[in-house]
């Protein structure tokens, strides 16, 4: 079974601590399973020759690193990283995971994430949550996804993909994602798409993967595109209309605490009217421009 990780860091960012953090829990992965091939995609961002980071000789077998000198968005970063591993790494039964670089996987939870999809070949998307005190995973069992699990709990931390999922969704919506003017909610959608199309979908409602804590000052900032993509992704689903409905509610509520104003609420609710009408498709892989893109 192959695991191909994808993850980006903003190498003038000051997270090299954290990257390398994540870095270190992958090589103990590979520690622990020698059957397994591991492959990271590391996008390293305003990258110069002087700053490698934490990608010492160790792990140069490990991380497929591609650089870029300017910073891009998350969605963005991630295309890139998803065409080279498509090309070069992500088979149909591949098993696909997409860390932040702040990520960290604990003891045990990849190995026996990667054991449910070998046990059982028809799980396409498999999700949890996360936590910056994670419990273990001792070869947990989740249920049957929801979709309403999915637009409340998948991120991109948390996500794992069976490789004939991936190559089927093939890139995150470049309007969505830190770094773009709806700052966000990119994972979301990406995971919505794929539970549509997944044979099954398995959440685990525990935090067994590592990151740091849901801040709750930082929901007037995602608070846009996550609607937006519930909106997007509601005009087939009942439950998401209810969600919806959830979402303006809790929107509301941010307009009377002062997190938000009254004209940005309207101008979501708007956005998010408009796509639950439309049928807007997930994108499809472009000839993606790598323009100071460079491979190492």
């Amino acid at each position: 079974m192959d695991l191909v990780l994808i993850s980006t860091s903003n190498v003038a960012g000051g997270r090299s601590e954290a990257l390398a953090r994540m870095i270190a829990s992958v090589a103990a992965i590979r520690a622990a399973r020698p059957e397994l091939t591991i492959k990271l995609f590391l996008l390293l961002q305003e990258y110069d020759v002087k700053s490698c980071g934490p990608i010492t000789k160790e792990y140069f077998d490990l991380i497929h690193v591609i650089t870029s000198d300017r910073r891009l968005s998350l969605s963005r970063a991630r295309n890139i990283l998803l065409e080279a591993a498509c090309l070069s790494a992500i088979t149909e039964n591949s098993v696909v995971a997409f860390p932040d670089d702040d990520c960290w996987y604990p003891p045990g939870i990849i190995e026996g994430v990667v054991s449910r999809f070998v046990g059982n070949p028809e799980i396409d998307l498999w999700f949890c949550k996360y936590s910056s005190k994670p419990v273990p995973f001792e070869n947990k069992t989740g249920r049957r996804a929801k979709i309403v699990d999915v637009a409340r709990h998948a991120s991109s931390n948390t996500t794992v993909m069976r490789g004939r999922l991936v190559r089927r969704l093939a890139k995150f919506d470049e309007e969505l994602g830190v770094g773009t003017p709806r700052n966000g909610a990119e994972d979301t959608d990406f995971a919505i798409a794929g539970f549509k199309i997944s044979r099954q979908s398995e959440f685990l409602d525990v935090p067994c993967i590592g990151h740091r804590d849901y801040d709750k000052k930082l929901r007037s900032k995602y608070y846009p595109a996550a609607t937006l993509v519930i909106g997007r992704h509601s005009h087939d689903s009942l439950p998401l209309k209810f969600e919806l409905i959830r979402k303006f509610a809790i929107g509301a509520l941010l307009v009377v605490w002062r997190e938000i104003s009254l004209m940005s609420y309207l101008s979501t609710l708007k956005d998010a009217v408009n796509a639950s009408i439309s049928t807007k498709q997930a994108p499809k892989f472009s000839h993606l421009k790598r323009n100071n893109i460079n491979k190492k």
